[in-house]
C-alpha cells in the first residue's frame, strides 16, 4: 500500500492536517502521562482537525491505513513525534514516515530526553533525515556537535497548564515530593535525601514510588491538586551523571510553590538562585534551609510568587505551540 501511495497523484484540500504519535501508559499508570502533559494547553481552535495515535498500536494495520487514507485525500498534513524510539517504535515505521514525508507531510519531532551523547546518536540522529525541526524538552544547552545539517534544534520545556492559586495559609502540606525513585541506580539518591528528611521530622508529602516496582501512581489532576496546596516542591535535576529539567521543574514553578533543588548548573541563565527558587548542596544544608524556611513564610511566598512569575515570562504555551505548529 505505501508503495501504491507513493505513486499516487496528490489531490489539493483545504486545512491542515495535524497527526500526534505519543507513547502509551507508563508504569503504573492508567492514562498517557505525555497525553496528560501535552493536551491540557494545546490550541482549541486546532482540535478539529487533530488526531492522536499511539506507538506500537494494537491496531496499528486499521491505523495505518488510516493515516494513509487521510494523506491521500489531504497531502497538507503535519506529523509530531513525540519521543520517537528508533527501533523500538515499529508502528509508524520509517518507511511509512518516509512515504508521508514524500508526499508533503511536514514531520517535528519533540525528544523528551535528550541529556546524553548515545540518545543524540541512537535515536534523535537516527532520523535526522525525518523532518527538520527538532524541540528538546530536557536539557536547555544543547549538544551542538550532535547537530546535523538540515536541521534545527530549539530548547522548549513541556507546556504546562496553570492550576488555582491557594492562598499560601491555606495550603495542606510544607514539603511535597511526586516522582521516581529506588532502592539502587540513577534514581537512589533522590530516595536517600527523601528518607534523611523524613528520619529528621519533615515528612515529605506526595508519592515516591520504586520504579522498578511502581505502584498505582496518582493521576495528574490528583497530583497538581497535591502540588498546588504545597508551600515547597522538591526537586532533583540528576539524571545519573547529567543534570536535566524534568516537567516537574515547571509543573512546581507555575503551581506558585517554592522550588527547591539540588544544587546545578541547568537553571544558570533561566532563572536565580534565592531570587526565584533555592538550591541545596547536601542533605544537611537542606535540612537547615527547610527549618529556616518553617519559620519563614514571607520568604517562602516571595520567593514562589518570584519563580512563577519568571517562569510565565520565559516559557508560555502559547509560544511552544506557535513553534511546534508553524
Amino acid at each position: 500500500m505505501i508503495h501504491l501511495l507513493k505513486k499516487a497523484p496528490r489531490i489539493n484540500a483545504r486545512g491542515e492536517e495535524i497527526i500526534f504519535f505519543s507513547p502509551r501508559a507508563g508504569r503504573g499508570l492508567k492514562s498517557s502521562e505525555v497525553d496528560d502533559l501535552f493536551f491540557r494547553t494545546y490550541p482549541k481552535t486546532k482540535l478539529s482537525n487533530t488526531k492522536k495515535f499511539k506507538y506500537n498500536s494494537r491496531f496499528w494495520v486499521i491505523d495505518s491505513i488510516k493515516i494513509l487514507l487521510i494523506q491521500f485525500l489531504n497531502p497538507n498534513q503535519k506529523i509530531i513525534l513525540i519521543q520517537y524510539v528508533y527501533g523500538f517504535h515499529i508502528y509508524p515505521s520509517i518507511h511509512l514516515l518516509e512515504c508521508l514525508q514524500s508526499r508533503g507531510a511536514v514531520i517535528v519531532k519533540i525528544w523528551l530526553d535528550a541529556y546524553s551523547d548515545s540518545l543524540w546518536d541512537n535515536r534523535i540522529n537516527k532520523i535526522s533525515h525525518l523532518g527538520e525541526l527538532n524541540i528538546i524538552v530536557d536539557t536547555p544547552v544543547l549538544r551542538q556537535n550532535k547537530f546535523v545539517n538540515g536541521n534545527t534544534y530549539y530548547y522548549k520545556p513541556i507546556p504546562v497548564e496553570t492550576t488555582p492559586s491557594i492562598p499560601f495559609p491555606d495550603r495542606r502540606y510544607f514539603i511535597y515530593y511526586s516522582g521516581g525513585i529506588e532502592k539502587e541506580g540513577i534514581y537512589k539518591p533522590r530516595g536517600l535525601v527523601i528518607d534523611y528528611l523524613n528520619e529528621n521530622n519533615l515528612h515529605v508529602y506526595g508519592t515516591a514510588y520504586d520504579r522498578n516496582k511502581p505502584i498505582q501512581r496518582p493521576d495528574y489532576n490528583t497530583y497538581r491538586s497535591e502540588l498546588s496546596n504545597s508551600l515547597i516542591g522538591l526537586n532533583f535535576t540528576w539524571k545519573g551523571e547529567e543534570d536535566v529539567l524534568v516537567t516537574r521543574t515547571w509543573e512546581i514553578l507555575s503551581s506558585g510553590v517554592l522550588l527547591i533543588q539540588n544544587k546545578s548548573e541547568v537553571l544558570h541563565g533561566l532563572l536565580e538562585s534565592g531570587v526565584d527558587y533555592l538550591e541545596f548542596s547536601s542533605n544537611s544544608d537542606l535540612l537547615v534551609l527547610l527549618s529556616d524556611l518553617q519559620n519563614n513564610p514571607d520568604k517562602v511566598r516571595t520567593i514562589a510568587l518570584a519563580g512563577k512569575k519568571k517562569y510565565e515570562e520565559l516559557f508560555s504555551s502559547e509560544v511552544f505551540w506557535a513553534l511546534t505548529l508553524k
